[in-house]
């Protein structure tokens, strides 16, 4: 993702101008269409009509984040009110459709035209940055670009469900199932950030699987399952949800030893 980061510290932190250019996309070399600069737009107060939005403005809470509204809204943007009510009926949820590939759309959506398709993976793709950029702590840059760097590419949605299903295992394990051990959180509490963990994990694993040769064996979840049992408080707030995802990222690249494994 191509987004500035946000310093709580700062009055005005480093960020990105994001230019509309294929160079920006994930994969391709830097060039000069990146440029680093201070500018006061960033501030924490933003004017009413700015493109640009602080992170920490928007609700970290997965209740209201994900509420009927929100699939109203999302409808409602991409023009597609009509099929609102078979999407719900179909029970499919905004989490699923932000791990959804172009195959998954075609497969799950197939009451809604190739057209409209696109038109509905462009409004997701939109609402899955602003959201990941709240969970990360980050900022987009700009709301009017088309976030086309955020589809998930064909064949990656299902590994990045796999990856999640190897996270979500942790709370099958025998001690949490009989009560012997307890925890400071559940399902609900890191289910969202387990997802965009899971996102990035494929990401980096398909760019060094992409230059490797010969055979990778690899243990889905790392050790993410240590980090776990090491969490003292469920993850609150961008701030701390950040931290999570990140530790959570790098965790799944190490192996028993510690070293990093990719």
């Amino acid at each position: 993702m191509v987004m500035s980061s946000a310093h709580n510290n700062e009055e005005i932190p480093l960020c990105i101008e994001w230019k509309k250019t294929p160079a920006l996309k994930i994969g391709h070399k830097k060039d000069s269409n990146i440029e680093w600069k201070k500018e006061p737009a960033l501030k924490t107060v933003h004017k009413k009509n700015s493109n640009v939005r602080d992170a920490s403005s928007f609700d970290v809470h997965q209740e209201d984040f994900y509420s009927d509204d929100r699939m109203k809204e999302l409808f409602k943007k991409a023009s597609l009110e009509d099929y609102l009510q078979e999407t719900i009926d179909m029970k499919i949820t905004i989490p699923e459709m932000f791990m959804f590939d172009r195959r998954d759309y075609a497969n799950r959506f197939p009451y809604i035209k190739p057209g409209h398709r696109a038109k509905l993976k462009r409004a997701v793709n939109r609402l899955k940055a602003l959201r990941y950029s709240c969970l990360l702590d980050i900022n987009p840059i700009s709301l009017d670009d088309e976030f086309s760097h955020m589809e998930v590419q064909d064949g990656h949605g299902k590994k990045t469900r796999l990856v999640q299903e190897s996270y979500m295992s942790f709370f099958n394990h025998i001690s949490l199932r009989h009560g012997w051990r307890k925890v400071p959180f559940g399902r609900r509490d890191i289910e969202e950030l387990t997802q965009c963990a899971s996102e990035i994990v494929v990401k980096i694993r398909s760019s060094l699987d992409a230059r490797a040769k010969g055979i990778i064996l690899r243990k889905l979840s790392g050790s993410s399952h240590d980090y776990l049992w090491g969490i003292q408080h469920p993850p609150k707030g961008s701030s701390q949800t950040s931290k999570f995802i990140r530790k959570l990222v790098h965790a799944t690249f190490q192996d028993a030893t510690g070293g990093v494994s990719f």
